[in-house]
């Protein structure tokens, strides 16, 4: 039933942060449900025990789980591609479990064929580094134009 979903929504929060489990983090996930909350209520900080988190956690907060859930689905094609017969339940349930670098599975890693398992190779080596510091070591060598301060925009959302 549910058990195997509820499995994977907590394999893909996580552990907490400064632990070797990986995932997109207890405190991220938080963060990301909080600001949800706070944008429905019409408030335009987001806080946690009478203290204001900065924007620019809630920013990477974001972008991690955008960029963790991209990388996740990537892979899920890629798995669907290369294991046309296979169940998606046990190919999205092993994606997950290598992102998070939890070690699960539903029996079928014996039987995925050589590219698949390549493929979760990497995407464990992604998911032990974390999302964000891939992303951020990569954007380092693309940085912009620093020491510019531009003009806020408004833009119109929703």
């Amino acid at each position: 039933g549910y058990t195997v979903y509820f499995m994977v929504l907590m394999m893909f929060i996580g552990a907490s942060p400064g632990s070797t489990g990986g995932g997109v983090k207890t405190t991220t996930f938080a963060i990301l449900l909080e600001s949800v909350r706070a944008t429905l209520a019409g408030r335009d900080r987001v806080s946690f025990f009478n203290r204001n988190i900065a924007p620019e956690i809630v920013v990477k907060t974001t972008a991690l789980t955008i960029v963790s859930l991209i990388i996740i689905s990537v892979y899920i094609l890629i798995l669907v591609n290369f294991e046309p017969g296979m169940s998606f339940l046990a190919l999205f349930f092993e994606v997950i479990s290598a992102f998070a670098t939890v070690g699960l599975s539903l029996g079928v890693t014996a039987e995925l064929t050589e590219p698949s398992k390549y493929a979760l190779i990497s995407l464990m080596f992604i998911g032990r580094i974390g999302a964000l510091t891939l992303v951020l070591a990569i954007g380092q060598r693309a940085k912009g134009i620093s020491g510019i301060k531009l003009p806020e925009g408004r833009v119109m959302i929703g």
